[in-house]
């Protein structure tokens, strides 16, 4: 994970590129758009960990990279293959949303944790008490 998370930029230019292909191909314009190779059993498996490591210990840039590449994952992948992940993804994030971050950073966080609640509901009941600490904290931060 810790070489693929340098290439984190790439990566993500990559998806976006095959997800912009997609979404404007015929009949397509308007229309969610869930990856397929995704949206089967472990899809996020091989994608997952370089992300997650580049959010935990890469540089402010590369946390920023990882917390949109993540975020875009979310939203390309459907509910029922992403739920096995909802809780090894959002705890990361939970955790580094209280670190001194950008506020550009802190809104891509909150977007994404935004995205894992729209697709994942009732799965992230564990994290309730540490969701509401967390948007509490971001809507009285003086510095957004």
């Amino acid at each position: 994970p810790e070489l693929l998370a340098l290439q984190l930029f790439f990566i993500s230019n990559k998806i976006s590129s095959m997800v912009s292909d997609a979404k404007h191909r015929k009949g397509m314009e308007g229309k969610a758009f869930e990856l397929p190779g995704l949206n089967i059993n472990k899809g996020l498996e091989p994608w997952l960990p370089m992300y997650l490591h580049g959010l935990m210990h890469g540089s402010i840039e590369t946390r920023e990279l990882a917390v949109n590449g993540i975020g875009q994952l979310v939203q390309i992948t459907s509910s029922q293959f992403l739920k096995p992940y909802l809780i090894k993804v959002t705890g990361p994030l939970i955790r580094i949303v209280g670190d001194r971050l950008p506020t550009s950073f802190k809104g891509a966080i909150i977007e994404t944790i935004g995205l894992l609640l729209e697709k994942g509901g009732m799965s992230l009941k564990p994290f309730v008490p540490q969701l509401q600490t967390t948007f509490l904290k971001s809507l009285t931060d003086s510095s957004s």
